[in-house]
């Protein structure tokens, strides 16, 4: 067994030994009763006084789960990467794993990995029975929610490596914050697509064109979903372009993990 697959061992079964992992575990299970309960409930809808169709409902609440869904499994890879470098070094357990011939980026990755592992595991649960749902009770395609659930396990690696890098110089509570404020300005930022267009593009404000800027060029995490989605919503004003959208998104994950590489290189061992 090669050095990466035995620290990669070490960290996923320190991660399951983690009292966050038990939380998980209880909300995915109450995340899939109430996924079980709006999955196959189209509430009746009117607009103007007309009432609108079941099938014309369905990708909205569609899209509106599954995006609910990545959100949640994309923070709890950051949340699970947030100290899972950084308590290894305050135990000794880094010092003892590079006493042997193990490369920093080897040992920073094989910990990263194991975070992810945790987390993709349960998202691969809640995306993949929301995707199974919302296909067998709503008619719904699936390929673009495997599209989405995609995006979401890079949108994973990105946020995880960042909160992974920033937690060598920072302490647990101020990275979950940053997670939390990532996940929620991108979020934020990807749906400027759906706002209203100024009657006089020329005078935008500054806080919308930071985030569509932030849209155009940030780290994908809600956008590559929805755009991946939008196929659910063909008048949609999101543009057909996820392919582009998801190449950033791995220039950012790679990003993310040279971050991490860079950050571990430079910290000194005890």
């Amino acid at each position: 067994m090669s050095a990466f697959l035995l620290l990669w061992r070490e960290a996923l079964q320190d991660a399951l030994r983690r009292k966050l992992v038990l939380a998980i575990a209880a909300a995915s299970v109450l995340s899939l009763m109430v996924l079980d309960n709006c999955a196959g409930c189209v509430p009746a809808a009117q607009v103007n006084g007309a009432q609108v169709e079941a099938a014309n409902v369905a990708p909205v609440l569609g899209i509106a789960l599954m995006i609910v869904v990545g959100l949640w499994v994309v923070t709890l890879a950051g949340l699970l990467a947030a100290d899972h470098l950084a308590q290894s070094l305050e135990d000794g357990h880094a010092t003892t794993a590079l006493a042997r011939p193990v490369r920093r980026e080897e040992f920073a990755f094989a910990r990263l990995a194991g975070a992810l592992t945790v987390a993709i595991a349960a998202g691969a649960l809640l995306l993949g029975t929301t995707t199974f749902w919302l296909a067998t009770r709503s008619g719904l395609p699936a390929l673009p929610a495997v599209l989405a659930a995609i995006g979401c396990g890079i949108a994973c690696v990105t946020v995880a490596s960042l909160a992974m890098a920033a937690s060598l110089a920072l302490p647990r509570l101020a990275i979950w914050l940053l997670v939390f404020g990532l996940v929620f300005i991108t979020t934020v930022a990807a749906s400027t697509a759906f706002w209203p267009a100024p009657a006089d593009p020329t005078q935008i404000g500054g806080t919308r064109a930071f985030l569509v800027l932030l849209d155009r060029f940030g780290p994908p995490i809600a956008g590559a979903m929805l755009r991946a989605l939008a196929a659910w919503l063909p008048g949609a004003p999101l543009p057909a372009d996820f392919a582009a959208v998801f190449a950033r998104g791995i220039v950012w994950a790679a990003l993310g993990l040279a971050s991490l590489a860079a950050a571990f290189r430079r910290i000194e061992l005890r």
